[in-house]
C-alpha cells in the first residue's frame, strides 16, 4: 500500500482507486452549533440503546465479561461494542 503525508491539504488515491472511504478536506475543527442535525422524524423513542460501561485494571476479566455478555445476548438483541483501551 502506498504511504503518504496527510499534513497538507491535498487529494489523492490509494493504490488503484476506491478503498471504502473518502477523505473530506476540512479547513478547521468545525462547529458544534452549525453541525448537520440527525434525522429524528419517524422515531418513536420507545426502542433506545442500553449502554453498559466496563472498566478495571489489566487482567481483571473485562474482555471475558464482554464475551459472556455478547454470547448471552446476541440472539435477542442487536449488539455493538466500543473499546477505548488507551494503554495497549
Amino acid at each position: 500500500m502506498a504511504t503518504h503525508d496527510h499534513s497538507r491539504r491535498h487529494s489523492h488515491t490509494h493504490d488503484g482507486g476506491a478503498h471504502g472511504h473518502t477523505h473530506e478536506i476540512l479547513d478547521g475543527p468545525g462547529s458544534y452549533v452549525n453541525r448537520e442535525m440527525p434525522v429524528i422524524e419517524g422515531r418513536d423513542w420507545v426502542d433506545r440503546a442500553f449502554t453498559i460501561g466496563i472498566g478495571g485494571p489489566v487482567g481483571s476479566g473485562k474482555t471475558a465479561l464482554m464475551l459472556a455478555l455478547c454470547l448471552a445476548l446476541r440472539d435477542e438483541y442487536n449488539l455493538a461494542v466500543v473499546t477505548n483501551d488507551i494503554f495497549t
